[in-house]
């Protein structure tokens, strides 16, 4: 996994930069290395939650698709002309605008 490495990395180059900046700066060496350290690994722990959105619960996912499976039945129901039927409710064990049966919905349902 490349990010433990570029972690790695950042942990040494981190820990050898007040090293680097002593000579220059001397006792500022230390705010300054404390406010680098915070800057590189905030920037590190963004790039980690933009490369996957999805991996931590910050989007009620299923919320989101449970309301646009909703409002496809009934746009279905709609455009189907059921009398007096719920196009949502299974007939035979098949879904009467789907090929599929009506039990094979996604687990997140």
């Amino acid at each position: 996994n490349y990010a433990r490495h570029t972690s790695r990395f950042l942990t040494l180059w981190i820990m050898l930069l007040p090293v680097t900046m002593v000579g220059d700066l001397g006792w500022l060496a230390l705010p300054v290395t404390a406010f680098v350290t915070w800057a590189f690994f905030a920037i590190q722990e963004i790039g980690l939650v933009i490369e996957e959105p999805f991996s931590v619960n910050y989007l009620p996912l299923n919320v989101f698709c449970r309301s646009i499976f909703e409002d496809t039945e009934t746009e279905l129901a709609l455009l189907g002309g059921d009398e007096g039927g719920d196009n949502a409710t299974a007939h035979d064990g098949v879904h009467p605008h789907r090929n599929f049966p009506s039990t094979a919905m996604p687990p997140f349902f």
